[in-house]
């Protein structure tokens, strides 16, 4: 009977050993999570407080020497978090072919510092980009705010609109249609019109910034406005408001469209009551200076000219000029509603802040 060979039994003990030490060193080697590489871009060195930037987040992670584009969600900071330290949308992206994109607003003053980390089991990375924010930037939250001159023509139903002038009234404003002239502030509106927008290759950029073909009041054209109104041949020169929305025609001149208030200084019921009494009165002792007078017209006081050149003071038959006639309010103040239509210079307060 053969003995054994010992050593024939130990190679078949290490050989087990040797593979499984093989198998072992093979997954921890490919286990190790590789770095990923990661940069941002679309942030200047020195950012407008208030500002929106769209920043690109580009995330490629490596194994071994096969370059694999990051499929996983990363999240982005800002420090120092004061309150708040900046407005990011979204907090958290998700790559796609190792591209992603977020809008940042920085609200605070000072050195600012954007980090970027990914983490996943396969791919892992993180960086970091700073940049100032110039405190001059205080305007720059109203980016999207203009002042806005504008002149047009306000449409408004007859309604009368005296002044005393010499003790005698003179009407005003007489027709439907006056020219005006409107002075106040406007709002860029975050709406556009999608075929222009895309045609103008327009970003959420444009909504704030300004673009060297000016080609930007486009992207976004629609503004708010409010405004003062004044009318220069109106009983009151600055006579009213007017609000509602414009559109672009260029990039300094717009078309606006509102709802404007304008005051009218009407005749009184007093003053009213009282002229009748002395039309009448007069009429019936024949003086001549109140025959032109329409009584029935003066009774209905519906037309814009019914108390046109009528004196205040009472005139004698023989040209003497004797006591007012009412001492009351001649005239009170009524606002009526019309529709203006007119054109506009809009002035960025951004630009005209920072002398662009």
């Amino acid at each position: 009977m053969n003995s054994a060979n010992p050593n024939q039994f130990e190679s078949k003990r290490i050989w087990p050993c040797v593979v499984l030490t093989i198998v072992l060193v093979c997954k921890l080697g490919w286990s190790q999570s590789p770095a990923t590489s990661i940069t941002v871009t679309g942030l200047p060195t020195s950012a407008t407080l208030g500002a929106t930037y769209t920043v690109k987040i580009t995330a490629v992670g490596a194994k071994k020497t096969v370059d694999n584009t990051v499929t996983s969600s990363a999240t982005i900071t800002v420090t120092p978090a004061t309150t708040p330290a900046a407005i990011i949308t979204p907090t958290s992206v998700k790559f796609a072919a190792g591209v992603a994109t977020a809008v940042v607003q920085f609200m605070a003053a000072g050195p600012q510092t954007l980090s970027v980390a990914t983490a996943d089991p396969i791919l892992s990375g993180s960086t970091q980009t700073t940049v100032s924010t110039t405190t001059a930037g205080a305007l720059a939250g109203c980016a999207s705010c203009y002042a806005s001159l504008g002149a047009g023509s306000l449409l408004v139903g007859k309604y009368p609109d005296y002044n005393v002038s010499s003790n005698i009234l003179e009407a005003t404003h007489v027709g439907i249609s006056t020219p005006s002239y409107a002075v106040g502030v406007a709002y860029k509106l975050p709406f556009r019109e999608p075929w222009v927008y895309k045609k103008l290759s327009c970003t959420t950029d444009d909504f704030s910034t300004k673009r060297s073909d000016g080609q930007v009041a486009f992207c976004y054209p629609y503004k708010a406005f409010v405004s003062l109104k004044f009318t220069p041949d109106a009983s009151q020169t600055f006579n009213g408001y007017t609000f509602g929305i414009s559109h672009a025609l260029h990039q300094y001149l717009d078309l606006m469209v509102g709802l404007a208030y304008s005051a009218h200084n009407e005749i009184s019921p007093g003053f009213q009551q009282a002229a009748v009494s002395v039309v009448k009165a007069q009429q019936a002792a024949g003086n001549p200076y109140y025959s032109q007078f329409n009584l029935a017209s003066l009774e209905a006081n519906n037309t814009q000219t019914a108390f046109d050149g009528f004196p205040t003071q009472l005139l004698n038959a023989n040209g003497t000029t004797g006591p007012l006639i009412y001492n009351g309010s001649i005239t009170i103040s009524h606002y009526r509603p019309g529709l203006f239509l007119g054109i506009s210079i809009p002035l960025s307060f951004k630009s005209s802040a920072s002398g662009q």
